[in-house]
């Protein structure tokens, strides 16, 4: 070394800035494996056995129990609740991860392993919500399963998502355990959801483990998969995107399944495939779009390889079969996806031109619209696990390509440039990593912040193998030693919990109290015993007028019919939130045949937390103020109006007399 520091301080001062350079040069290529030969990831395992499995089984139990204790509704909140919360979440997963990147951990115990911390993440989320669905989208299907269960058939009219009916898979499944359990559709639903997600992350353990040639790659990449935001909670919801991921995974495994130079192993790969992508394209629409994109680049990798012209034959079958089926079903269901995506995506496009001239995002992160902000030390957790996957994409993107057998060849004396790989699949996950930061974009925005949600999980197919490379690789590499799979299993714990912090949406309350439309926040007794009371006093299927969360609650705990702008062009946002009736209140009651209006008095208290009291369509409107409680009761001042309901905070006026007045007043 000594030698070395004399040869440099010997060398003129240009000399040894090129020596520093190259030395820099070493160091960065290092750093990224840029030309390293791929690390042993794969060493010796242990015998099949059990393991700590039992153990860490039990410590999961005991963690769930702190976490339950910290959901209770029984105890008061505060940061004690957050605290049992919180030291719940990272005792769970934290000894979970640590084992999974041991290096010699028998196979067995990985994917027992796996299947813990995937029931552990489903328990969360039923224990936040354990006796009725919370979320938005939930309320969505909710209803068109009880529609199918209710009218016995298909493509029932929904107004609250007019798409839903068109994509039953979901709901056909649900209703379909329910009719042959006897079970209501809840539980019905709730055990539909556990069983998806352990076939889930098994196949998907499957489906990594065959791209990579590593079961421990595959287990880790498997952890970091279940780090992005939409895993714990929305993939975990009763929404029709749950169940398509499953479908998009086995069909991928079944196409990965095909074995080099065999005609009869690719047509058994495409006979159990084609089922999974025909019924992938009734399940959900995107996905389904995603699966055959996807399908559509392997397609372009296998015809840019050089050699095996054989191997191209599979994906352009399932290439056919996807955009087919893909393209088919909307046409057969009267082409609603284009009105239905088109829309978000071109608003989507118009806020990241603007972010991109004025480099100042239009959604603030961590951030609400009511003006809360999430705790600080839940950001730093974010935005350390965010930060962890990053350097994880640098430092495994190129060991990544290395295990491809990617390589760039330049022929001599005709200064031609070609690219050769052998690992069709695993360029595609390579290449699907470039689609990460644009989903990062994506959520700064104010209209496409929910398109960069959706395909996240997408973008997390890449990013899950590549960080497992650089975790097994170059984290942990040949090293056997138990601190380096210590310090990697606390990296992908961290992950996994600020996955999980990210998906619950905001500050960590516990209990959660009622916020003013925050979806699942501002689901709670007194709106459901209200719409209840609607079906049993009114009956069910009068035409109600309210906002965004109460017309959920009508259109499933009271089954009425709510008027929306999506299913009938009609604003009625002033109805509730105007001063006075005006010329335009009163042609609405004319025209759009309302029966009854619910009135809920606690959108007074604050501004709405998502942005938006009604509908989508507000996300361009700016509230300043919450509306006044005078515009909210304006309808006590009209003798043909009465309130069959008022129990001070939520109010029901009977207004279908006055509409009918209004209609035969000459």
């Amino acid at each position: 070394m000594a030698a070395s520091q004399a040869l440099r301080d010997d060398l003129p001062a240009s000399g040894r800035i090129r020596t520093e350079l190259r030395h820099l040069l070493r160091l960065g290529r290092t750093f990224l494996g840029v030309g390293a030969s791929p690390e042993i990831t794969e060493l010796a395992s242990a015998q099949p056995g059990w393991g700590w499995l039992p153990a860490l089984s039990l410590a999961s139990a005991l963690a769930l129990a702190l976490i339950a204790l910290g959901l209770s509704p029984r105890r008061h909140a505060g940061p004690s609740n957050e605290a049992l919360f919180c030291a719940g979440a990272f005792l769970l997963f934290l000894p979970l991860c640590m084992r999974i990147a041991w290096p010699r951990v028998s196979r067995f115990e990985r994917i027992g392993l796996l299947l813990v911390a995937v029931g552990a993440l489903y328990a969360i989320k039923l224990l936040s919500s354990p006796l009725g669905f919370t979320g938005f989208d939930e309320f969505l299907h909710w209803r068109t399963a009880e529609d199918i269960l209710v009218r016995q058939r298909l493509f029932t009219a929904n107004a609250l998502l007019p798409i839903s009916p068109l994509y039953p898979a979901l709901e056909i499944a649900a209703t379909a355990i329910a009719n042959v359990t006897g079970l209501p559709l809840f539980p019905s639903a709730l055990l539909l959801l556990a069983t998806s997600r352990l076939i889930f992350i098994c196949t998907l353990f499957l489906f990594f483990e065959a791209v990579t040639g590593s079961s421990r790659v595959s287990a880790i990449a498997c952890v970091v998969y279940m780090g992005n935001s939409s895993f714990p909670i929305f993939h975990s919801a009763f929404s029709y995107e749950s169940l398509a991921v499953v479908f998009l995974i086995l069909a991928f495994l079944a196409a990965v399944s095909a074995k080099a130079d065999s005609v009869d192993s690719d047509r058994r790969a495409v006979i159990l495939a084609m089922p999974f992508l025909l019924v992938l394209a009734a399940t959900h629409h995107l996905t389904a779009f995603i699966a055959a994109s996807l399908l559509a680049l392997l397609t372009i990798i296998a015809f840019l390889r050089r050699g095996a012209p054989q191997r191209r034959m599979l994906p352009m079958i399932l290439i056919v079969v996807a955009a087919t089926s893909a393209w088919a079903w909307p046409a057969l269901m009267g082409n609603p996806v284009g009105e239905y995506l088109l829309p978000s995506l071109q608003h989507g496009l118009e806020d990241i031109v603007q972010l991109l001239k004025t480099w100042t995002p239009v959604r603030k992160p961590f951030v609400s619209t009511d003006g809360s902000t999430t705790p600080l030390w839940q950001r730093a957790t974010m935005l350390a696990a965010l930060a962890l996957v990053c350097l994880g994409l640098a430092m495994g993107f190129f060991r990544a390509l290395d295990r491809a057998d990617a390589k760039i060849v330049r022929t001599r004396g005709r200064m031609r440039i070609s690219a050769r790989w052998s690992n069709d699949w695993l360029m595609l996950l390579v290449l699907l990593t470039l689609i990460f930061p644009l989903t990062i974009l994506l959520r700064l925005t104010e209209s496409a912040w929910e398109l960069g949600n959706r395909l996240g999980p997408y973008a997390y197919f890449g990013v899950a193998p590549v960080v497992a490379f650089a975790v097994a690789g170059a984290w942990q590499g040949r090293s056997a030693g138990p601190w380096r799979a210590m310090t990697a299993g606390a990296a992908l714990g961290v992950v996994l919990v600020g996955g999980l912090f990210t998906a619950w949406g905001g500050p960590i309350e516990l209990p959660r109290r009622y916020r003013v439309v925050a979806d699942a926040q501002s689901v709670e007794p007194m709106g459901v015993d209200a719409a209840r009371w609607t079906k049993v006093w009114l009956g069910p299927e009068h035409r109600f007028v309210s906002d965004r969360i109460n017309r959920l609650l009508l259109a499933v705990y009271g089954r009425q019919q709510v008027v929306t702008s999506l299913q009938e062009q009609v604003d009625t946002s002033r109805l509730l939130f105007a001063a006075t009736l005006g010329p335009e209140e009163l042609h609405t009651l004319k025209t759009a045949d309302i029966d009854y209006l619910l009135v809920d008095m606690r959108l007074t208290q604050a501004l709405p937390r998502l942005g938006v009291y009604f509908e989508r369509g507000e996300d361009l409107q700016r509230y300043e103020l919450p509306p006044e409680p005078q515009a909210l009761t304006k309808f006590n001042a009209i003798a043909r109006v009465s309130r069959p309901f008022d129990n001070g905070a939520i109010i029901i006026y009977d207004v279908a007399p006055f509409a009918r007045y209004l209609r035969n007043e000459r």
